[in-house]
């Protein structure tokens, strides 16, 4: 489903969603990452697989405070609505701000950006396959 689709859907099943101050979030849709082994493994080399450099997307995730803190919040709400599976977050005021990360496939580094002093709530759209599987990221819109 495309992104613009998914705010429609987003907007008509959601009450309360409206197209004022609205903001998307876009992770990147791969990183790639400079893996390094830090122990000594006796008898055993370590090498790069140069054929997986690049990490996929796998999530989003909402923080209260720096994710450093490990403040992950839970949803407020989880539907399925037509090959979507929405998350939401209810965000009420924080001192100390709230920010999102996205995780990659594979990978312990995650990418982090604090989300505006203004952001009350954030959805998360990923697609399903018909078997319930998810199949990627649609969209991250919060307002």
């Amino acid at each position: 489903m495309r992104p613009a689709l998914a705010a429609l859907w987003l907007s008509l099943a959601i009450p309360g969603l409206s197209h004022a101050e609205r903001v998307t979030i876009d992770c990147p849709r791969t990183v790639t990452l400079n893996e390094t082994v830090t122990a000594s493994y006796p008898g055993w080399e370590s090498m790069i697989d140069k054929g997986n450099v690049a990490y996929a997307l796998e999530t989003m995730r909402v923080y209260s405070g720096h994710p450093s803190r490990m403040a992950n919040l839970i949803p407020s709400k989880l539907a399925r609505i037509k090959g979507l599976r929405i998350t939401s977050w209810q965000l009420p005021p924080d001192v100390d701000g709230y920010w999102v990360t996205c995780a990659y496939q594979n990978a312990m580094t995650v990418l982090v950006k604090p989300l505006p002093a203004t952001i009350q709530s954030c959805r998360l759209a990923e697609k399903t396959m018909p078997s319930g599987a998810l199949a990627g990221i649609d969209s991250f819109i919060c307002e």
